[in-house]
């Protein structure tokens, strides 16, 4: 793979930065499957805390995967889209057992268009992402990132029509996005190569710096369970303390008999078809589930062989554990959108073309696996609690998505792309998607502030005080302004009656 370097330009910290920042910003990713899954599952006996073993044991074995075979230190994982669609489709339509025997052949069929028949870059589903028009692709992806944005702002919509009970949860949702962009300008601004803190430390500490801020997405669905439990909003109060259930070995509906025994046998096959050719679709166009999104500047190159190689490899990985995942009660698995955000910075970067990254993954993740598998939480309600905890997180990765989608393909670059489009972008992203559901009176004040912060932070690191007109004083006006507004509305929500 060219970009490679050799192993003496990365430190064994290096290694560790990238893995603790790929640990930090998925840290939510398993609870939120776990939440989606549970109702559907429930009745087989697999518990929250089960599925959430699964889904680390899951992203164990295809992290492991990845690593040995596109040496790529990047994280494989269940879809959160995906377990979506599963949790929104009704039993009367089609059963779980239905719905995991349909991903399983889909993974199958997935593999074999993935292998690429004439040479490297030459398989079915590459020339499918290839060939895939322009517009579609921004569909694609602002498509997932609107779904999983209006996934996470959902429960809200529905505390919305009582207002006087949940006005602090609505409260807390808006603060913690604020908070998790708020991280998101400072990392840009601590990639910096220019300005004056990025020169003042060394890399190492610069690195460090970044995964503390990158950690913020682990740190707020954690503050925000906890501030649930003491806020006691909802009808009943999980216990935080899980008790010990031995989880193993883990039932597997796919295989249950009485499930198969009753209605048509005709029935079921067609149906099973149907939602065979919809997973597939789904699996297959999810654009930035794969390194072929990371890396689609560089395909532009037909000599890069090793490129075109890595990504065929990516394809046939995730196959595989669409092939796997219905064993696990799980549905597809793709390459986490999160490692855009790892690709950037320089020694980072640099580890993330090394397996070792994902080495290190799957061993936490194994880890994690173990812990869950002999714990479990007490009560159903803790669907919802998890649910409404992870949305700050998963509401900002859709938001990402969508402006991601916005910008032109010369834009989108693998590192941190700090070009002017994504400030553009966000803000035009985040007033789309959460005026129906907080209000204007808050989603443009909060656009405003993510725009000028955005272009303090860029005009100072790269020092291009020159990309977007400038009015001084008038902009710091309008700054003060969107951030009186926004700090109003939050006052006058969380005292609402």
């Amino acid at each position: 793979m060219s970009g490679t370097v050799s192993p003496g330009n990365v430190k064994i910290s290096d290694y560790f930065i990238a893995a603790l920042s790929l640990i930090a910003i998925t840290s939510y990713l398993p609870f939120a499957v776990a939440a989606l899954l549970s109702e559907k599952l429930a009745a087989y006996h697999v518990t929250i805390g089960l599925i959430v073993s699964l889904v680390y044991l899951s992203m164990a074995i295809g992290s492991g995967l990845s690593g040995v075979f596109t040496g790529l230190g990047l994280i494989v994982g269940p879809a959160v889209g995906v377990a979506l669609i599963v949790s929104q489709t009704s039993a009367k339509v089609i059963s779980i057992q239905g719905l995991l025997v349909s991903t399983f052949l889909a993974g199958v069929i997935a593999f074999f268009i993935s292998i690429p028949w004439r040479g490297p870059g030459e398989s079915f589903r590459a020339k499918f992402l290839r060939k895939l028009p322009p517009a579609a692709k921004v569909g694609v992806r602002g498509g997932i990132g609107g779904f999983l944005a209006s996934t996470a702002i959902r429960p809200y919509e529905e505390m919305a029509s009582d207002l006087s009970k949940y006005h602090k949860v609505i409260a807390l949702f808006v603060a913690f996005v604020i908070i998790l962009l708020l991280a998101e300008i400072l990392q840009r601004y601590a990639l910096s190569n220019t300005h004056w803190f990025s020169k003042s430390i060394s890399e190492r500490k610069r690195n460090l710096v970044i995964l503390v801020l990158r950690s913020v997405s682990f740190v707020v669905p954690v503050s925000f369970f906890l501030i649930l439990y003491r806020l006691n909003v909802f009808q009943q109060p999980p216990s935080i303390l899980p008790h010990i259930s031995i989880g193993w070995p883990p039932p597997v509906p796919m295989f249950d008999a009485d499930g198969w025994a009753s209605g048509n046998p005709f029935d079921i096959v067609a149906k099973i078809m149907i939602f065979l050719v919809i997973i597939l679709f789904v699996f297959i166009t999810d654009i930035p589930g794969s390194p072929f999104d990371i890396l689609e500047s560089r395909l532009a190159d037909e000599r890069d062989v090793a490129a075109k190689t890595i990504v065929d490899k990516s394809f046939m990985v995730t196959s595989l554990m669409v092939i796997i995942n219905p064993l696990l009660s799980l549905f597809t698995s793709v390459y986490y959108a999160e490692n855009h955000v790892a690709l950037s910075g320089d020694s980072a970067h640099d580890a993330i073309n090394k397996p070792i990254p994902s080495y290190l993954c799957a061993g936490f993740f194994l880890i994690c696996s173990g812990a869950f598998l002999f714990v479990d939480f007490p009560v159903v309600e803790m669907r919802r609690w998890l649910l409404v905890a992870v949305s700050p997180a998963l509401f900002c990765l859709g938001v990402t998505l969508t402006a991601r989608a916005l910008q032109r393909d010369d834009e989108l670059e693998s590192r941190a792309t700090m070009g002017p489009a994504k400030s553009y972008f966000v803000p035009v992203s985040l007033t789309l998607i959460l005026t129906h559901t907080i209000g204007f009176e808050l989603a443009l004040p909060l656009g405003i502030c993510y725009y000028y912060l955005d272009r303090m932070t860029l005009d100072r690191a790269t020092g291009d005080n020159d990309s977007v007109p400038s009015d001084g004083w008038l902009d710091g006006v309008f700054l003060a302004s969107a951030i009186i507004a926004l700090l109003l509305g939050l006052i006058r929500l969380g005292f609402a009656e």
